[in-house]
């Protein structure tokens, strides 16, 4: 690998990998996980945790996590708690809690985006094996496949060799938690602080005008509030 080597792994998962188990764990996972622990960096798959250890842990590891990859691979919606983490992934990275970089593995992004071929019949045969206690589950996973291809994301071509698509993963990682780190220090979340004040602004202005009105009604313009 390009990348320095690290012995000291840290705390706590950094990087929550989500990905499609029967297809890629033994593989590019493997080599994936290995490389981020040679650099320092704590790598979560499902694998880590105990034996009988409630499913629904994994999304307490999504929380505390500062980086989560989506591995999207041709088999990726055949599995049910893949969506669901994705799903989960979303969620935070949309409540401004997480970043995430989506991994096109030997996929199309326009066939996760357009749900095309095998890919979308594995979505939508998926949602039909609950027969009678079909949700809205498929809006969600729709979604989530959505929101995460509009983000920036790396892709391998079918010919490409795993070990430098590792090496391109492990520098954008590298410069996500750099990038997340500095902004914690300044206590300012990635893309957090300060996005909700604005919608304070219509309420503080009505409260002011409301406030002037009542003090001296003949200095007040008619205003039009949006």
């Amino acid at each position: 690998m390009a990348a320095p080597s690290s012995p000291n792994v840290k705390e706590g998962p950094q990087v929550f990998i989500n990905f499609r188990g029967a297809e890629l764990r033994k593989t590019f996972i493997s080599h994936l996980e290995s490389a981020l622990k040679r650099i320092g960096v704590n790598a979560y798959i499902d694998s880590n945790e105990p034996a009988g250890e409630n499913l629904h842990k994994l999304f307490e590891r999504i929380e505390e996590s500062n980086v989560a990859l989506a591995i999207l691979s041709s088999r990726y919606t055949e599995s049910n708690w893949c969506l669901k983490e994705l799903v989960k992934i979303m969620e935070c990275v949309e409540q401004d809690n997480l970043w995430v970089i989506p991994i096109f593995y030997k996929l199309d992004p326009g066939t996760v985006k357009g749900l095309d071929g095998d890919f979308g019949i594995q979505l939508w045969n998926l949602w039909r094996k609950a027969g009678r206690n079909r949700d809205d589950r498929i809006l969600k996973w729709d979604a989530a496949l959505q929101g995460v291809t509009s983000k920036f994301g790396l892709v391998s071509e079918t010919s490409r060799n795993d070990a430098a698509f590792v090496d391109d993963i492990i520098t954008h990682v590298q410069n996500v938690l750099s990038k997340d780190l500095l902004l914690r220090e300044e206590n300012t979340k990635p893309r957090r602080r300060g996005a909700k004040y604005w919608k304070l602004f219509p309420i503080l202005f009505l409260v002011t005008y409301l406030y002037i009105s009542r003090v001296s009604t003949s200095c007040i313009l008619p205003i039009q509030l949006d």
